[in-house]
């Protein structure tokens, strides 16, 4: 296990006389130490964030999610340092020369003259002709926050995904009894070619339940259950990303987004399930009015996903450092995709 670094702070209410006390952000355990561990019958858990062992013991310092891990990026304070140079030096005038362009945009994609996927490259190029200088060498994280919330400007007035709704498809909440079905669902190696994540081996329904308690909890993601004909065939989760430090932008501030992904069982591939499932959950995600933006990562070679998701009503990212972003999610090579909400009354 990685030494915890002493220089990270401590609540007074979290010290301990104990120095020893494993930390969950130590990382897990190399090979050697689990078997050293396994030996001694050490109490062991399984940390499905870090898909990997950990000391039972361990005290958690995580949220639970994605970016609470270690990222490959600078430093946090050198982060806070360059936002508060971009804030005082440049943004402004960033949003100015914008303007002119989120009109112009508008215009065009109000015509209905071009397809989304267009615009949507178009409005890339705007943006990098107006940040090239300004964010050489600025926390890619900024960056690519800052041009989600120009696009959001841009399609605050449009409605990308179309109205649709299964009567087949319905969604639900996880609950503990589900341990079985969700346990036989997921135990299916071919389906984690496709998830971020590295499947545990071997996947035992000890682990299975530690992944549905954390699915089960709220806070910083929602987590539905699909049913396809009252049975149970996968998952949706929409994760919120962090509020935006940038205030005060352009109409309004800050601009919501989230993220999304979503699985379903090889026994139901090949059916259109998801394909309804999300044009579905898009639809009621939609009328909530509470999000700008969704996203969501697909693995280049599962073409499924990919045109489930265009059918939702996503378009490709066409930036061109979106592979920097998918490096620093920690999920290098996937392809991003988008879609806009419009928050206009009817």
């Amino acid at each position: 296990m990685n030494t915890h670094d002493s220089s990270k702070k401590i609540p007074e209410s979290e010290k301990s006389s104990d120095r020893s006390i494993p930390f969950r952000s130590d990382g897990i355990l190399s090979q050697e130490e689990l078997e050293i561990f396994t030996k001694k019958n050490t109490a062991l858990s399984y940390d499905p964030l870090q898909a990997g062992w950990i000391l039972k013991e361990s005290r958690n310092d995580l949220i639970g999610f994605r970016e609470c891990l270690p990222k490959k990026s600078n430093s946090s304070s050198f982060l806070e340092s360059r936002r508060r140079d971009l804030l005082n030096g440049h943004m402004a005038e960033i949003q100015r020369a914008w303007i002119p362009e989120l009109r112009r945009l508008r215009t065009i994609l109000e015509s209905n003259e071009v397809s989304i996927s267009e615009i949507l490259l178009e409005a890339t190029e705007a943006f990098d002709r107006l940040t090239n200088k300004e964010f050489e060498s600025v926390e890619i994280e900024l960056e690519d926050h800052f041009r989600t919330q120009l696009l959001c400007s841009l399609f605050a007035t449009n409605r990308l995904s179309q109205e649709f709704k299964s009567k087949h498809i319905t969604f639900r909440n996880w609950e503990a009894n589900d341990l079985e079905d969700y346990h036989s669902l997921l135990n299916q190696e071919e389906m984690w070619h496709w998830i971020p994540d590295a499947m545990p081996e071997p996947f035992t329904k000890e682990i299975a339940r530690q992944f549905l308690d954390l699915a089960m909890r709220s806070g910083r993601h929602d987590v539905n259950a699909i049913e396809f004909k009252g049975e149970l065939v996968g998952q949706i989760r929409l994760l919120h990303d962090p509020p935006s430090k940038i205030e005060g932008f352009l109409e309004k501030a800050p601009y919501r987004v989230a993220e999304i992904s979503f699985w379903i069982g090889k026994p139901f591939w090949g059916q259109g399930i998801m394909k309804s499932a999300l044009s579905s959950y898009m639809t009621e995600l939609s009328r909530t009015k509470e999000w700008d933006a969704v996203y969501a990562w697909i693995h280049p070679g599962n073409v499924a996903s990919a045109k489930a998701i265009e059918n939702a009503g996503f378009v490709r990212d066409p930036w061109g450092l979106e592979s920097r972003v998918a490096s620093f999610m920690r999920i290098d090579g996937y392809l991003r995709f988008f879609n806009f909400f419009s928050k206009k009354e009817k």
